[in-house]
This record gives structure tokens, sequence and C-alpha cells, in this order.
């Protein structure tokens, strides 16, 4: 199957539209350690099948031993990340179970999330009262927009959270 780490295009302009330097920004999907992914297209039915079959398998030991390495291994490169998660994004990171002091430098700013939990970490949930999937996990986001659960990042409301998320961090 295609590459789960490559951008989708709105993701890619998303992540330009941010107001951060372009060294700073890593242009491919978790597990964050494959450079030069690009940007692909996925028809809509083959990302569903794979967003679910991560979902599930990131709940093994074995997803954890896999991806733990590469994921602190980029979180070491800062002093702060801002990570993005949509969909399944913090199911992926709580299940792996990251020590505390890896976490310590991290903020979520998650869109449309779905996972089990909040992440261990500071945070902001955005969520949208037509986005029926992510209300089931996240009923109460700390924050709402108008998007579909694969809307959010067209959404002008998203970026500019996201943007004064990024302004705040940087002033702490």
């Amino acid at each position: 199957g295609p590459p789960c780490w490559a951008l989708a295009a709105g993701q890619h302009a998303f992540l330009g539209a941010l107001p951060a330097s372009e060294h700073g920004k890593i242009r491919c999907n978790f597990p964050y350690d494959r450079p030069g992914a690009g940007i692909l297209e996925v028809a809509l039915w083959r990302a569903s099948l794979n967003n679910i079959r991560q979902y599930a398998t990131s709940r093994s030991g074995a997803f954890a031993r896999t991806h733990r390495p590469a994921v602190l291994a980029m979180l070491s490169k800062a002093d702060r990340t801002l990570l993005l998660a949509g969909s399944c994004g913090i199911e992926l990171l709580n299940n792996l179970h990251l020590p505390d002091g890896a976490l310590r430098s991290v903020f979520v700013f998650a869109y449309g999330p779905v996972a089990r939990r909040r992440p261990a970490c500071p945070h902001e949930i955005v969520g949208s009262r037509r986005d029926r999937i992510s209300r089931l996990a996240f009923p109460s986001p700390d924050a709402w927009v108008d998007a579909d659960h694969l809307g959010y990042l067209a959404s002008e409301r998203v970026l500019s959270r996201c943007t004064e998320l990024l302004e705040r961090l940087r002033s702490e």
C-alpha cells in the first residue's frame, strides 16, 4: 500500500501556512522518520482502512517498541515541539508510552481527535459538532469549529487557533 507517512495536500498547505521556520517543520506524518515522503493523495476508503488499522495496531506492545525510538529522537531535536494530531494521532501518541521527561517539551494541537483519553502533556482539542466521529471520543473539546472529520485543516478558524497557540508557546 501507499506509505502512511506522506502528507496529504491539505496537511502540506496547513503546515506551510503556519508562521514557523521551515527547518522546524517536519513534513511527514507519524512516525516522523521518513523525510522526503512528499505529498500523497489516497482514496478515502483506503485512508480510512489505514487509519483503523493503525489505531488498532497501536494498542500492541510491539507498536511502542517499534516506533518509540524514532519519536524520542525527533523530540530530542528541539527544546519544544508542537505536535499536530488529527484523527487517531492522540491515540498513537498515548500508546507509545513515552517517558514523562519526553512529554515535558510537547504540546499537542489535536483536531477531530479519536482516542480513548487526552494526552498526558499540555494540549488543545478542537472539535466540531458536525464531526460525529470525534464527538464520540471528545464530546467537550477545548474549542469548537465548523468542520467535518476530514475538513479541519481547511478551516480558517483551525489555522488561526493553531497560529495563536504557536505565538503563545513562543512567548512562554
